[in-house]
């Protein structure tokens, strides 16, 4: 029904004159998927960046439709460089996305994809902003047992340890801490290479 009245590129099977014809519409749509998937896989061998729409949410991470002829794997570590505490806050089926390809098996027709490989990465101007000693202000991302994460920018966090919170002995971090909190510190250590 939702056919009815559309204009349709066909190729015609068979025909007699002043009678009917038969037409077939699915080589056509073979032949284009076909051309499709060539420049997709083409993109995809290269490393490119490539446009997808969010399917659905799997362990881990997301399945991306690219054009209809892969499902490509977005892990969720994937996403940004900053931390994302709910994945799926941050990207829903029917989401457009644009990502780089990381990795393309061919003959397994498998593709991992990254929205955060298109940012730079903040470690980078890390050692240029940054030194020891110098006193910093952040927000709590996470409180352990060990220590408490702190973002200092976006994608940056340092770890404040346990022993580092308080002059009390024992304190518990999470006696000190919440998520959330404004806190300054000192960066006592950095390691840009190691992303600490």
């Amino acid at each position: 029904k939702e056919l009815v009245g559309k204009a349709l590129e066909v190729k015609i099977l068979s025909f007699e004159e002043g009678k009917n014809f038969v037409v077939r519409r699915r080589v056509i749509l073979e032949e284009e998927f076909k051309h499709k998937k060539e420049a997709l896989y083409q993109v995809l061998r290269e490393g490119g960046v490539v446009e997808g729409e969010v399917k659905s949410k799997v362990d881990g991470g997301f399945l991306v439709d690219l054009d209809g002829v892969l499902l490509a794997f977005l892990p969720f570590r994937e996403l940004s460089w900053q931390r994302i505490k709910n994945p799926e806050e941050y990207l829903k089926p029917g989401d457009k996305v644009r990502a780089k390809v990381l990795f393309f098996d061919e003959a397994k027709a498998k593709a991992r994809i990254s929205i955060k490989a298109l940012e730079p990465d903040p470690w980078e101007s890390v050692p240029e902003k940054y030194k020891e000693g110098d006193r910093v202000k952040g927000k709590v991302v996470g409180i352990f047992n060990f220590g408490a994460f702190v973002e200092i920018e976006p994608g940056v966090e340092g770890l404040i340890p346990a022993s580092e919170v308080s002059w009390r002995k024992k304190a518990k971090v999470s006696e000190i801490f919440e998520e959330g909190d404004l806190v300054e510190a000192v960066i006592t250590t950095l390691d840009p290479e190691k992303r600490r």
